[in-house]
């Protein structure tokens, strides 16, 4: 950021405007900005998203020098949105991507998503409307395949929800029951963990390499203060665990789970590490049962997949959001009231038990018509009413002005 605004310094110190910039609307200033800086700056998502905030300012300040209260507003926004966090705001013209795709309009969305677009300086993939509601979820909502397709190959996240109470456009996919819309979910969702993972497994393996080797079981089940025989239907296992060199492996007897109901089998989780050259950061599910290895971090099984979207295109809810809480860990002690302590492997332990909630939300399908407004324009006012942020008393001093 700093770079880009050294850049912009300079660039506007070489012109020396003799004249102010005069501009009609965003595409006008877009045009005039690309008189006086180079396309490597624009290329630069920092650079649009200063030039953005510019625009907005001279558009809402109507006056020669911007006022103290809008630059601390410029100030904020732009030091937000170095965390990933954009400001909300109540005008239509600064969701330009909601805009495209409300209207369909394919290339414009596809402009966006490569940084390449002229009508506007900035947009953000993730950004939520006044409801909430991402560019994924609003092409998911209006049944757009082609438009769902371009967001997913540019890196929009199908677990990704702008406010707790919005859902995820995976759970938006299933409500509509489009095959083509599921499969781009689920083949996204895959993508973003491979890239995650791609990116994370060298430091993860480094820091097994530091550790030394161990073994030991964990043992959980599911309990209820209120009501009686939890831990005999709800799902339960002791899984062991072991760490040779930088290399894991998980032992398990729970193969699935869907809401209460548990699939058993004998399955093991490895992870591969340097142990084994040309093979680091393999992760292996061995369903020792079925005789089956699968690598979770190879191509997409295309027979696999179809299965899948088969299986969520027939659900009618599915799992939004698992909520550990009040997670505790207390020494477990003896029937004397003593710790209870265990030699392992030349280690002297202590056992630990841990107890917490574990809250499971399922949401069911709501008819909000969203694709029932004639204009974008009529779809915008009516999240209003809805909005995720409430007015605070700085919008009330600019209301004033």
């Amino acid at each position: 950021m700093k770079n880009v605004l050294e850049n912009m310094s300079a660039c506007l110190e070489k012109h020396k405007l003799a004249k102010p910039i005069e501009f009609v609307n965003e595409p006008d200033c877009v045009q005039a900005f690309q008189a006086i800086f180079p396309e490597i700056l624009f290329s630069q998502p920092y650079f649009r998203k200063v030039c953005s905030d510019i625009y907005r300012i001279v558009v809402d300040n109507k006056l020669k020098e911007p006022s103290e209260l809008y630059l601390r507003r410029f100030y904020e926004s732009i030091k937000l949105f170095l965390f990933g966090i954009i400001l909300p705001s109540d005008y239509a013209d600064d969701y330009p991507i909601h805009s495209a795709i409300y209207k369909s309009d394919v290339e414009q969305v596809r402009k966006m998503c490569e940084g390449t677009q002229t009508n506007c300086f900035f947009v953000h993939i993730e950004q939520g409307d006044p409801m909430g509601i991402s560019p994924l979820l609003l092409a998911i909502k209006l049944g757009n395949q082609d438009i769902v397709s371009i967001l997913t190959a540019h890196g929009a996240d199908p677990r990704h929800k702008v406010v707790p109470k919005s859902k995820y456009p995976m759970e938006e996919a299933m409500y509509t029951k489009n095959k083509e819309i599921i499969k781009a979910m689920l083949m996204s969702t895959y993508q973003l963990r491979l890239n995650k993972w791609e990116k994370t497994k060298e430091s993860v393996l480094n820091f097994l390499e530091k550790v030394p080797d161990f073994s030991f079981e964990l043992q959980w089940e599911c309990d209820s203060n209120f009501i009686p025989f939890v831990s005999k239907l709800a799902p339960s296992d002791t899984n062991k665990i072991y760490k040779k060199g930088t290399s894991l492996r998980m032992d398990a007897t729970i193969a699935g789970i869907n809401k209460l109901k548990v699939t058993r089998g004998n399955i093991s989780l490895f992870l591969l590490g340097k142990e084994h050259p040309g093979y680091e950061g393999k992760i292996l599910l061995v369903n020792h049962g079925k005789k089956t290895i699968t690598d979770l971090m190879t191509e997409i099984d295309l027979k696999h997949l179809e299965k899948q979207v088969d299986l969520i295109a027939k659900q009618s809810s599915l799992p939004s959001e698992v909520k550990p809480e009040d997670i505790q860990f207390e020494p477990a002690k003896s029937w004397r009231g003593e710790p209870i302590t265990e030699k392992i492997q030349n280690y002297q332990t202590v056992k630990y038990n841990a107890k917490g909630t574990l809250s499971l939300l399922y949401t069911k399908k709501v008819n909000d018509e969203i694709d029932k407004f004639g204009s974008y324009e009529a779809y915008f006012e009516s999240t209003f009413p809805m909005r995720y942020w409430a007015p605070t008393s700085f919008d009330s001093k600019i209301s004033d002005w």
